[in-house]
């Protein structure tokens, strides 16, 4: 029976192949033979790797089966001269055994050449035309270089430290001489020639020579002089790979810079000349011209297409007439290649259009019908359609007044919820516990319900924030950081390249867990998706500064920000100026006297009516809604509070009229709030609500909130005293240390600005101390001291250090000793936001009492002290209790949205895992629990997928395997 044929015989001849018998063909001839079909073979497969990889190819199908032919025809010539000089002309063909297959070629009878990426038309290999196009050797554009006329690869010896190096990817294939680096999900997109390391550092892989693949996670492609080589280095598929960020070896691609242009195919970065049919025009005449030119052109080319069939029948051969944009006459191959689809541009396979967001391809999606026009050359962009502005927020215009996004409002399904085109409307009961006696023999408590219709307003006005002390480190940063998230900027630090956020803002960078879904497992989702809120894209900024200096200015001497990002925002911000405020050395430190250059003059009454002006101007200018007015400016001293002069409304009035020296420019700025029905808070310690400020708010309805924002060592100290004391521990010292170089320390570094935010500080554990009178007697409280001071050098990088020193069991001691460093503005600017954005969404938030005669709705007290979370010293309505304890302030917060659409506060029972009790979904398809004894337990099957415990979603199949096979 005859062998079946091996590879290295499969090369076809152009002519018949003398047979050679195996006998006649020597051991030498043989592996000469070998190396070079290996040799072809490698070179083969190069070829049409690097076609697709190479940045400089951009050649078409059609090009690429033409260059496969003329490799394949000098594969022929070497074949037949191999096998010629050692054949013999009365010899049959004998097959040589156990040749090498990686030469990837077979014997064919016909004259075709067959590789393993490709195999060859037959009717294109007997084209004669074709035989003179490969003469001429491949199609090239302009600029085009072949594989084998690159420069050889230089080999890298450096290695970097491993401290500074950051993984990247791994090592997904390699093809033929080149290495396929798959990056990870997230990590920043990496440039040409940055160099890519091995073994965390200790030796180079080479420079990235090439980048394929999606953009949310590309491929880099690391080039080298051949396959060899590769093997050489042991370099294997799984490998991880690191670059080196904060070094020279490593480069960016900057995505808000690729987002700034035209789009890589528009923007003709890499081709010759423009297409006449996509060239822009400075008028309309030239326009015209050019549409007329494209016109004809298209008629000459159906001329001569019209000439090339009259040729095909036999005819006289016509003289050939080019447009300069037409191409060279194709063969039958690419005549039926350019009918049915047009030619991609070079390049198009690998540019990134920076119109699409990461997750999509590199390439354009040749399959859409609307590319496939055989009169073009080059794809367009798809036009600004709604559902491009919609992958692109950032480019919509702002909302409209009482506009809202309802493809993101959360739907609850229950009864008790109604949802109509103005409001939520919820039947809530609410339940509390009373405890009606206590004594030496216990306490009487009587839980009780109530039920509540609770009304939420879906409709989410266009929100304005006017802050007083606009130019000061808080202000400007907070400007600048809703100028880059509303753009989606980057920009470039010594740990890399940095994208726009909202970390530390509970409603833009946290979330709330939403309920369990059908396997059991905790569902959570963001904040701001719980009820309609304000979109900080959306706010409008203005205010007040006693500094004249723009926002631009101001945010390049509060020094907060990276340059990168300053130098972005920069041109927005430079035409931003706050107006004149209220300048009074008797409540701030003298030293912020420099600074004073734009300042409101005359009397108290006077300087009051200037600002109710500023905040009606700012309304009618701006179109807004709603305003939020926040105090974000320097510490000032606390008033003092004087019978007749501001303990009633009527006090405050003429006081204010009499220009009474005790009259704080920040009871002036929120008595001018209340009176325009804005929602005033406070951001700084001192005591700006005094009992006439709080009477006016709930005289007019306005609300109010504050004091001082609590941003750094004071919501450390809430979270640490509170979970000492809920453990039982003791904390009998508190000393807190601070010092900071910003304007505030400097502000704070005079004795009564300083005794405002030392209150602040320290009646922060008030309300946890008095919670336990198990670890403290009446009028029992630790030691508190509270120091801080000016350090200019370190700028807004403040410096905590804390020593907590408690009692524990049997007379023993701990301590606890943090150093904290805070970069002050970036904690604070969030908090500002969210104060803005809770404010706001407390003003659509109306209760009543569900009774047969129902009632009017009422709104939140004045005073929202749900805000305080946010602040250090929470100011709350008469009588009510005073909470420090972060973590019951956030639940405050989330129970409260919870109830806003209908769900039940958290209770975090979670009685369903913790018992056989399916609940819910659960319960109904669950009939009957299970039980399984698993290593010597017994844990009870309820759904669950606990494997380690020997629960498996309700099937005791698994357990009793393992019970047996004991």
């Amino acid at each position: 029976m005859e062998e079946s044929p091996t590879i290295e015989q499969a090369m076809e001849v152009e002519e018949p192949a003398v047979p050679v018998p195996v006998a006649t063909v020597s051991i030498q001839e043989q592996i000469a033979q070998e190396q070079q079909l290996e040799t072809a073979a490698v070179q083969n497969i190069t070829g049409n790797s690097l076609s697709l990889l190479c940045q400089y190819s951009g050649s078409s199908d059609s090009e690429a089966e033409e260059t496969d032919t003329s490799k394949a025809d000098d594969a022929k010539k070497r074949t037949h001269s191999s096998s010629s000089s050692s054949s013999d002309d009365s010899s049959d063909v004998e097959l040589v055994k156990d040749a090498p297959i990686s030469a990837g070629y077979r014997v064919r009878d016909d004259p075709i050449l067959v590789s393993d990426a490709e195999t060859m038309d037959t009717n294109a290999a007997s084209s004669e035309d074709e035989e003179d196009d490969l003469a001429r050797g491949p199609i090239r554009t302009a600029g085009e270089i072949l594989p084998h006329e690159l420069p050889p690869i230089e080999e890298l010896t450096i290695s970097v430290p491993e401290t500074e190096c950051k993984p990247i990817g791994h090592v997904e294939s390699i093809v033929a001489q080149i290495v396929l680096v798959q990056s990870v999900v997230g990590a920043e997109l990496l440039n040409l020639e940055t160099v890519l390391f091995l073994e965390r550092g200790k030796r180079a892989l080479g420079k990235i020579f090439d980048v394929i693949g999606q953009v949310n996670r590309p491929i880099y492609c690391v080039l080298f002089n051949s396959n060899q080589e590769v093997l050489s280095k042991n370099i294997t598929v799984g490998m991880e790979v690191y670059c080196a960020p904060r070094t020279e070896y490593t480069s960016f691609i900057i995505l808000s810079d690729l987002m700034r242009l035209k789009g890589s195919d528009a923007s003709w970065m890499n081709d010759n000349e423009v297409p006449a049919y996509l060239a822009e025009h400075s008028d309309d005449e030239a326009e015209r011209a050019a549409k007329k030119n494209r016109k004809k052109g298209a008629a000459n080319r159906q001329h001569n297409q019209n000439d090339e069939q009259s040729s095909d029948q036999g005819g006289a051969e016509p003289q050939q007439h080019f447009h300069p944009r037409q191409q060279h006459p194709s063969t039958s191959r690419q005549q039926h290649y350019q009918q049915q689809y047009h030619r991609p541009p070079p390049n198009s396979g690998r540019q990134f259009n920076p119109r699409y967001p990461s997750g999509n391809s590199w390439h354009h999606n040749y399959q859409n019908p609307r590319y496939q026009n055989p009169h073009q050359y080059r794809p367009r962009f798809p036009p600004r359609n709604q559902q491009y502005q919609q992958q692109m927020p950032h480019m919509q215009p702002p909302p409209q007044g009482g506009s809202r996004n309802m493809s993101s409002e959360l739907k609850v399904l229950s009864p008790n919820v109604h949802y109509t085109d103005e409001h939520i409307e919820v039947d809530y009961q609410y339940q509390t516990t009373t405890v009606v006696g206590s004594g030496p023999g216990g306490y009487t408590v009587k839980p009780e319900t109530t039920e509540l219709n609770i009304r939420t307003g879906r409709n989410v006005p266009r929100l304005g924030l006017m802050l007083v002390g606009w130019g000061g480190n808080n202000g400007s940063t907070l400007t600048a950081a809703l100028e880059a998230n509303k753009h989606s900027l980057e920009w470039r630090t010594r740990q890399g390249v940095q994208k726009a956020n909202w970390y530390g803002s509970i409603t833009q960078a946290s979330t709330v867990l939403l309920g369990s879904d059908a396997s059991g497992q905790d569902v959570y989702i963001p904040m701001n998706q719980l009820v309609p809120m304000v979109n900080p894209d959306d706010i409008v900024v203005d205010g007040w500064d006693i500094s004249s200096l723009n926002i631009g200015e101001a945010m390049r001497r509060a020094q907060v920000l990276e340059v990168g990002l300053q130098d972005q925002v920069y041109k927005r911000l430079a035409q931003l100026r706050p107006r004149a405020s209220i300048y009074d050395p008797d409540f701030i430190a003298a030293n912020q006297a420099d600074r004073a250059d734009n300042t409101i003059q005359g009397t108290r009454y006077e300087q009051y009516h200037q600002i109710v002006k500023d905040i009606r101007e700012f309304k009618q200018q701006s179109g807004v809604e709603k305003v939020v007015i926040l105090w974000t400016a320097n510490t000032e001293r606390f008033a003092e509070v004087r019978e007749g002069v501001n303990t009633t409304m009527a006090d405050l009035e003429r006081s204010l009229k009499q220009n009474h020296a005790e009259i704080s420019p920040s009871t002036i700025f929120a008595m001018a709030a209340i009176a325009e029905d804005c929602i005033y808070i406070n951001g700084s310690p001192q005591n700006t609500f005094v009992p006439g400020v709080i009477e006016m708010a709930e005289h007019y309805g306005a609300f109010i909130a504050g004091d001082d924002f609590k941003s750094g060592q004071t919501k450390l100290k809430s979270v640490l005293v509170d979970f000492l004391v809920s453990a039982g521990i003791k904390p009998v010292s508190i000393v807190s240390y601070n010092h900071l170089g910003n304007n505030d320390g400097k502000n704070l570094s005079a004795p009564q600005q300083f005794r405002s935010k030392e209150i602040s500080k320290s009646n922060v554990v008030d309300d946890m101390v008095a919670s336990n009178h198990i670890l403290y007697e009446a009028d029992e409280h630790p030691d508190h001291c509270v120091v801080i001071k000016y350090v200019p050098y370190v700028g807004d990088s403040k410096r905590a250090m804390d020593e907590y020193t408690s009692q524990i069991m049997l007379g023993g001691h701990n301590t606890l000793v943090i150093h904290n460093t805070c970069e002050d503005s970036l904690l604070a600017s969030p908090l500002i936001l969210d104060l803005a954005i809770l404010g706001e969404l407390c003003s659509r938030i109306q209760i009543r009492r569900k009774e047969p005669a129902g009632g009017e709705y009422l709104p939140f007290r004045s005073v929202l002290s749900l805000l305080s979370y946010l602040c250090k010293a929470p100011l709350v309505p008469q009588g009510t209790p005073v909470v420090n304890s972060l973590f019951r302030q956030r639940t405050a917060i989330e129970n409260i949205l919870r109830a806003c659409v209908g769900l039940p506060p958290l209770s975090h029972m979670t009685l369903e895992h913790r018992f056989d009790l399916p609940v819910g979904q659960s319960a109904e398809a669950q009939h009957v629990a299970k039980k399984a004894r698993v290593n010597g337990t017994a844990p009870y099957v309820n759904g669950t997928s606990e494997k380690c415990n020997g629960v498996h979603n309700g099937d005791t199949g698994h357990a009793s395997e393992e019970v047996s096979s004991r």
